[in-house]
């Protein structure tokens, strides 16, 4: 067939929209925000656009707006205005994460708390619904110091770090730890904390250990002796370790 119809004729410009997002990206994040949407409008200009460039072109574009106040109305309208039949599950659930937390910037609470429901419902496995879900819990707690908020973002967080490696996991374990602090009497916060930390790996913990024998002598005692209980068990040199401090 003719050149134009040949799938090759477009890779030049997959490669350019994969350019565009890649450098506005680095623009948003050294806040040259009108720098970031000037560059990502010309992606329309292209003749050819994948889905992934198209995707890609609106979560830079809705983050962007995030950053400034006065513009979370218009990001909330991209996002509103946005087909998702053409996405797969997971751009889909990623991007009902990201109109959570525009949600939730706008003061919208209980609309923000249903679309990171939804978000998750639509593929468990996607770190950044889980993540944002327990950052809009953590928040709401330390508004209200409600119990009820902190164990959601407890789970959340736990669930995120399941789904992230190693090191990306370490920001979600050391909230986790902070929330613990405020357990009450009853346990709350422990219990739902010790079912749902069976799906993470031991040695996820081994970098907190410090923290874990300081939370020894403080409201959080029962967690941190059941986390250096599993850690010893499966690290027998830490064990070694602690005794020799």
């Amino acid at each position: 067939g003719p050149l134009n119809t040949h799938p090759f004729a477009y890779r030049g410009y997959h490669e350019l929209a994969w350019l565009i997002n890649r450098f506005s990206q680095i623009a948003r994040k050294n806040a040259m925000f009108d720098v970031c949407l000037s560059f990502l409008n010309r992606i329309y200009s292209l003749p050819n656009i994948e889905i992934h460039d198209a995707y890609m072109k609106l979560v830079e574009q809705s983050k962007c707006y995030l950053n400034t106040p006065e513009d979370l109305p218009t990001a909330l309208e991209v996002i509103n205005a946005t087909n998702l039949n053409y996405f797969s599950n997971i751009q889909k659930a990623e991007f009902f994460a990201l109109k959570g937390l525009t949600l939730s910037r706008l003061g919208m609470f209980e609309e923000a708390n249903r679309i990171f429901a939804q978000s998750v419902q639509i593929d468990l496995n996607v770190g950044k619904g889980w993540s944002y879900w327990g950052a809009f819990n953590d928040f709401r707690f330390q508004q209200s110091h409600e119990l009820p908020f902190a164990i959601n973002a407890i789970n959340c967080f736990l669930q995120a770090a399941t789904l992230f490696k190693v090191a990306r996991s370490r920001r979600f374990l050391s909230r986790i730890l902070w929330l613990l602090t405020f357990e009450d009497e009853a346990g709350s916060l422990g219990k739902s904390f010790e079912i749902y930390n069976n799906e993470l790996p031991v040695s996820f913990w081994l970098f907190f250990v410090p923290q874990l024998l300081v939370g020894l002598s403080r409201n959080e005692q029962k967690h941190c002796k059941f986390l250096l209980f599993k850690i010893c068990k499966s690290f027998p040199q830490v064990l070694h370790c602690i005794i020799t401090l």
